[in-house]
Formats: C-alpha cells, sequence, structure tokens
C-alpha cells in the first residue's frame, strides 16, 4: 500500500484453515481470543481490516484544523501517558510498602519459630531443672524433719526435752512433707499441663505468623504484577520518535502559517501527515501479525471436526 494515497489505505486479513478443519471452528477459535476477533465473519476465509488515517489531506481553510486534530491526538497520547506514568508511580509505591509488610511479617514469623524453640529447649527444661531441685531439697528437708521427731521422741522419753518441743518438731516434719508433695504436684502440673497449653499457644501464634507472611506475600506479588502492568500501559502510551517528529513538523507549520508562508507550511504539514500515516500503517501491521499468531495459537488448541 502507499502511505501517501488520500485513500484510506487496506490491509487484508487472510485467515487460512487446516485441511479437514470445518468453518465450525472458526466461532470457537473467536471465542477463544474474545472482543479482539469480533468483526471475524463465520464462514469466510477472506477478512478485510482497513486501516483509516486520523485525517485526510487538508482541503481548503482546513489546514489549521487539520493541524488540530493530529495534534490533539498525539498530545491526548501523551496526557494518557502522563495519567499512567502517575499510576506507575503509586503502584511503585503499593509495591514498597507491600514488600515493607512482607519483611515486617517475615520478621514476626522468625519471632515465633524463635519463641517455640526457646521454650522447647530453654524454658522447659530450665523449669523442670528448678522444680527438680526443690523436690529433692524438699525430700532431704522431709528427711532430716523426720530424723528430729525420732531423735525428739528419744530425749522426751528421757525427760531431756519437753514435750512442747516435740509436737513442734512433728508440726516441722508435717510442713517439710507438704512442701515435698507440692513440689511433686508442681511438676506433675508442668508436664501434663503448663508445657502443653503453652506450646499450643506459641503453635498457633507461630501458624497465625505464617498466614500473615503468606498473605503479604501474595499482595506483594499482585502489587508486582500491578507494577508490571503500569510500565507496559506507560510504555505502549509513550510518544515515540516519529510522534514527536510529527509534532515538531506540525509546530513549524503552525510557525510559518502565523508568518503568511502558506506553501511552506502546507509541506510541513504533508510530512507530518505522511510521518504519521506510516507510523499507523505499521502499528496497523504489527496488530495483524499479532492477531494472526493469536488465531493460528486458538486454531491449534481447538480439535478438529469429526475427531
Amino acid at each position: 500500500m502507499s502511505p501517501s494515497s488520500d485513500r484510506d489505505a487496506e490491509i487484508p486479513v487472510h485467515v487460512s484453515l487446516k485441511k479437514g478443519w470445518s468453518l465450525m471452528n472458526l466461532p470457537s477459535i473467536i471465542g477463544r481470543l474474545g472482543d479482539e476477533l469480533r468483526g471475524l465473519v463465520p464462514g469466510l476465509l477472506l477478512v478485510g481490516l482497513a486501516f483509516s488515517p486520523a485525517l485526510g489531506r487538508p482541503q481548503g481553510e482546513g489546514e489549521r484544523a487539520a493541524i488540530e486534530a493530529l495534534a490533539g491526538e498525539i498530545l491526548g497520547r501523551m496526557d494518557a501517558a502522563e495519567t499512567l506514568r502517575l499510576q506507575h508511580e503509586q503502584a511503585a509505591i503499593a509495591v514498597e510498602r507491600a514488600k515493607a509488610a512482607l519483611g515486617k511479617a517475615e520478621l514476626a514469623s522468625n519471632f515465633a519459630n524463635i519463641a517455640i524453640e526457646e521454650y522447647r529447649r530453654g524454658t522447659i527444661p530450665q523449669d523442670l531443672q528448678t522444680v527438680t531441685g526443690e523436690i529433692k531439697l524438699a525430700e532431704s528437708e522431709v528427711a532430716r524433719a523426720k530424723d528430729r521427731v525420732a531423735w525428739s521422741e528419744k530425749m522426751t522419753k528421757r525427760g531431756s526435752i519437753s514435750e512442747s518441743q516435740l509436737v513442734e518438731d512433728r508440726m516441722s516434719a508435717q510442713k517439710s512433707e507438704i512442701v515435698l508433695v507440692n513440689a511433686n504436684t508442681k511438676l506433675k502440673v508442668l508436664q501434663q499441663y503448663t508445657f502443653e497449653k503453652q506450646i499450643t499457644h506459641l503453635q498457633a501464634a507461630q501458624k497465625a505468623a505464617l498466614a500473615e507472611v503468606l498473605s503479604k506475600k501474595n499482595e506483594f506479588e499482585r502489587s508486582r504484577d500491578d507494577l508490571a502492568k503500569a510500565d507496559r500501559a506507560r510504555a505502549s502510551m509513550e510518544l515515540s520518535a516519529v510522534e514527536s517528529q510529527v509534532l515538531l513538523r506540525l509546530d513549524a507549520a503552525v510557525r510559518l502559517f502565523d508568518d503568511g508562508k502558506a506553501e511552506p507550511a502546507r509541506v510541513k504539514l504533508g510530512e507530518a501527515q505522511t510521518l504519521w500515516r506510516n507510523e499507523q500503517a505499521l502499528r496497523a501491521q504489527a496488530r495483524f501479525h499479532e492477531m494472526k499468531q493469536k488465531v493460528r495459537s486458538a486454531a491449534a488448541k481447538v480439535k478438529p471436526a469429526g475427531t
């Protein structure tokens, strides 16, 4: 096709089906591609895709309107690009926030892991050692108190000490036995209830911390995906080198028109239109090839009729 032609350029799109395929497969292909191929008409092996330039050659007094229309289309893309740039910045900030939240959650999870290991390997052995020591001391005190009671009984029979002293020694022995019973009960409670209860509590905290890590990780990954999408969207709307050249020629055309130099201005405008048409034609061809590749990919996933 000729980019400088006054007529709308037309790019033919041929959709060829493999041998043995029925035309009934085509709607399935279209369904797989969604809205991108709504223009395809099932039942035909040739589909026309036409590209119409943003504006035709200006006639008479329409030069300034043509300049405004073409410049407006490109500047509109610049406005959209600016909006996407801001969205990209917000997405980047969201990524950093999600990353910080993930780091905080991972730190909390590490603390939860350390806490349970500390309790199992530190607190439990230490508590057991303490209570075991208390039991041994209580046993020693009980044995000493019993010996004291036996001695007091002998001395009382001899009249060496009073009955009140014997009663006091017997009460001390009973107190020692109570201390020993309490120490053994304490050990039993620790082993059967306290340790298990605390470990269950720490495991629940560990599980909650891990769930928070997974949640924050998913948020972080979503934020990165959003950032990647924003980056692609921004890149797709950034001003191309050709668009920059078009704007420069349009600006030159306006200046020449203002200076009363109509013919040079029209030359600049024509150059801008030619560049724009070439750019749009190349984009249309790129979209066509991308669409064609998608058609082929979708067709490869659809089973042939009769199989």
